[in-house]
């Protein structure tokens, strides 16, 4: 369980702003002393208040807030450990449906690390979720600076200098780019290859859906005609998420094996899918890396995600066995390679 500590808004209008100042001067919203450790809601900034905190049982903070310039401002959660050890980890979330499916066990992962010491840092890129920008902003490059300046939030917040990356499917890229300004592990959950892999994949998911949907007789688009569509249309609709052409035409060149500079890099990687054997250009990434210098861990969990469909009940990722291997396999690979107590 977790007690919440103080509510915030960035940029309140009127109405709201009326409401905190009640809460603020309200003695029925404080415990008392009115301090960030109080059970009750409080405000932390009388004039702009830009953050929400939680405090967990264990005594570590949840801090959701904004950061970066005024237009521009990327929505982030910053987990603080109650014992921090110096280290912290940038989390690079993927897009889309995919986000959706990943979203749980990136807080759980989040949670796990904390409890062994590392500060954490979720966000959402520029374009997408909470923060400011539309999707039509969001290129490979975009992600790659929102990840610096969550680094940057991170480090600024806590302390933390000594900084490692997770990214998954499309925000591996991100990771690992990022990653080189700090020279920190990279870990990767099912990490998209290349950008003609990624969209190679998300179109077929599309074509599955409309091949479901096409009525008798009807002879649904391949793959090259969807791609011509969102070059003449600049957009596609996909499982009811927007893919607008500025990302498909920055991430298509992109190889993932040439985003990390490798020499003396720890490198984690985790494979989902029902094989006991590494797919061929997961191979080829390690291979390269390897001869480039980097240490390279590699995990197979037994699960293959469909990452832009819902077709499982709800089960909380907790439960589940695969997940339970990916979250100890991440933490272990963060308190091996950065040299934390009692690793």
């Amino acid at each position: 369980m977790q007690r919440r500590l103080a509510i915030s808004v960035t940029g309140a209008p009127r109405r709201s702003a009326e409401r905190l100042w009640k809460v603020r001067h309200d003695p029925r919203y404080h415990s008392g002393t009115g301090s960030v450790g109080s059970r009750e809601p409080v405000l932390v900034d009388s004039n702009e208040v830009k953050r929400a905190l939680l405090e967990g049982e264990d005594g570590s903070v949840t801090e959701a807030g904004y950061f970066g310039s005024s237009g521009h401002q990327r929505f982030g959660v910053t987990h603080i450990p109650k014992d921090p050890n110096g280290l912290g980890v940038v989390i690079c979330s993927p897009l889309g449906a995919e986000l959706l499916r990943n979203n749980r066990r990136e807080v759980v992962l989040s949670r796990r690390l904390v409890k062994a010491g590392f500060a954490v840092q979720r966000f959402h890129y520029l374009g997408a979720g909470h923060s400011d920008g539309a999707r039509r902003d969001i290129t490979v490059q975009s992600m790659i600076e929102d990840t610096r300046l969550a680094a940057g939030h991170l480090a600024k917040r806590t302390g933390t200098e000594s900084l490692g990356f997770m990214g998954t499917r499309l925000g591996a890229m991100a990771a690992a780019q990022a990653s080189n300004d700090f020279g920190g592990p990279l870990a990767m959950w099912e990490p998209s290859p290349s950008g003609n892999r990624y969209f190679r994949d998300l179109l077929r998911a599309l074509l599955m859906v409309e091949m479901g949907k096409a009525e008798e007789g009807t002879k649904a688009r391949t793959t090259k005609e969807l791609a011509a569509d969102l070059e003449a249309t600049g957009t596609l609709d996909v499982a009811g998420f927007s893919i607008d052409w500025p990302l498909y035409a920055d991430a298509k060149g992109r190889e993932l094996a040439d985003m990390l500079e490798a020499n003396g890099r720890s490198v984690h990687l985790i494979q989902m899918a029902r094989s006991n054997k590494l797919k061929a250009a997961y191979q080829k990434l390690v291979e390269k890396w390897q001869a480039d210098g980097a240490m390279v861990a590699v995990d197979l969990v037994d699960h293959e995600e469909a990452w832009w469909f819902h077709v499982d009940l709800f089960r909380s990722e907790e439960e589940r066995d695969y997940a339970k291997q990916m979250f100890d396999s991440t933490v272990s690979f963060f308190l091996q390679s950065m040299g934390a107590a009692g690793s």
